[in-house]
């Protein structure tokens, strides 16, 4: 079974319920990039947003419209839709910023070129796409701690979409040494798919 399929199922939730506590504003590095960036997002689509706590901080900030996407949760208005990275329920260039915050490490890596595919649809043209994570100078993974079976996967996750010559790197911030003295990093790319390929004469 996959991953996705599992904290579909399950193990979503119990994320959620071991960290619930931490899921708080106090010096989220997203926020801080955001602001340090001087981006003013109007629309907002987060990935793994949990109970969606870092969206209700941009909307008070910023008066822009949120949706998040999250495995283990769903809210009764439908701001959060319980779904993977893979399927976003969104239509075309819906959205001017979109965060993966602390997501894609644990995403099957097989569904990549999707997840990249799909965040790439739901993104407008001169759009912000926000990547927090692991970040490393190789692909591995390690076995995930709390169900056997699972795995953490480590890699440089805005590569995904910089292979595509409509993004570049607007900003990129190495937070800390965290969980298992890996580097994290918040990575923000800016889409400009009207000026990827200038014409030559």
């Amino acid at each position: 079974m996959k991953q996705s399929q599992i904290f579909l199922r399950e193990e979503g939730k119990a994320w959620l319920k071991r960290n619930e506590a931490k899921l708080t504003g106090e010096d989220d590095p997203v926020i801080k990039a955001i602001g340090e960036y001087k981006i003013k997002p109007k629309r907002v689509l987060e990935v793994g947003c949990a109970n969606g706590w870092r969206l209700k901080i941009l909307h008070e900030r910023y008066n822009c419209w949120i949706r998040g996407v999250d495995p283990g949760c769903a809210a009764p208005d439908k701001t959060i839709t319980k779904n993977t990275a893979s399927y976003l329920p969104l239509i075309n260039s819906c959205v001017d910023t979109i965060i993966y915050g602390w997501c894609l490490y644990l995403c099957d890596p097989e569904d990549y070129f999707r997840i990249a595919m799909e965040g790439d649809r739901v993104l407008q043209d001169g759009g912000y796409l926000i990547v927090y994570d692991f970040i490393s100078d190789y692909p591995f993974k390690t076995p995930y701690k709390h169900k056997k079976g699972l795995y953490s996967h480590h890699y440089d996750f805005p590569k995904l979409w910089l292979g595509n010559p409509a993004y570049s790197i607007y900003g990129k911030t190495v937070q800390y040494t965290g969980f298992n003295q890996d580097e994290t990093c918040v990575t923000i790319l800016k889409k400009n798919l009207k000026n990827a390929f200038p014409v030559e004469k």
